[in-house]
Formats: structure tokens, C-alpha cells, sequence
């Protein structure tokens, strides 16, 4: 997919996000992309949506590493991969150099806030 272009140079340094908190990031967000380093490679990790402006309505997200397309974020957990590992299985924190959005440093405080918001869901059903 790839809307992020990338730059020779950025005005933001790199966040770390855990592959946990990318795949969480993509089940809540309508639209998302973040451009990785993994093993010196950069990587476009995403969720898009076409938006229809006559019904103001979004339709169907579809879920990206690189040009690898999926339908789901249950299909994208099991078989997106990034140099031939499994992307759910990835231990390591990634560098997410940039986003959709410009700086990665927004999607900190967002990630926060998506894992608030569940824990405090899941304290209400206890």
C-alpha cells in the first residue's frame, strides 16, 4: 500500500513499539501506517480503509505489511510476515521511524490509552 513516503531526513527520532502494541494499534485504528526497521530493512505495517464521502461511511479495512494484503486482523496475526518470521512472533521491539501521521511519537500515548481504556473494561465485568 505505502502512503508514507520516505524521507532523506526527519525532525522526529524513532519510537519503539512491541509488535503486541502494533497489532493492538491495528484492531482499534480506522487507518494507520508505520514504516519499521527490522534487520536493517524498512517495512510499511498498516491498516487502510476506502472512505465513501457520499454516505460518510468507511468500508472494509484491509491490513499490509509491505504488499502483502489482508482481509482480516485474525488473518494478519496468523500469516503476515516480515523476512520470513511470523510478525506476531517477533520478541523484539520494533523502530518505527515513521508514521501516516509524521512523527510516531503520537502513537506512545495512543497505545497508552487503547490499553487503559481495556483494562478498564475488564475490570467492569469482574
Amino acid at each position: 500500500m505505502r502512503y508514507t513516503r520516505r524521507k532523506e531526513s526527519y525532525e522526529w527520532e524513532p519510537v519503539f513499539l512491541d509488535v503486541s502494541d502494533i497489532i493492538l494499534l491495528m484492531n482499534k485504528a480506522v487507518m494507520v501506517e508505520l514504516v519499521v526497521l527490522f534487520h536493517g530493512c524498512l517495512h510499511w505495517v498498516g491498516v487502510a480503509c476506502t472512505y465513501d464521502r457520499l454516505r460518510h461511511m468507511f468500508g472494509d479495512q484491509i491490513y499490509y505489511i509491505d504488499e502483502h494484503e489482508f482481509m482480516t486482523i485474525e488473518d494478519f496475526v496468523s500469516y503476515a510476515a516480515l523476512d520470513g518470521q511470523r510478525f506476531a512472533d517477533i520478541d523484539e521491539p520494533l523502530s518505527v521511524i515513521d508514521s501516516q501521521e509524521g512523527d510516531p511519537k503520537c502513537y506512545l500515548d495512543l497505545v497508552a490509552k487503547i490499553r487503559k481504556d481495556i483494562a478498564k473494561h475488564k475490570r467492569k465485568r469482574e
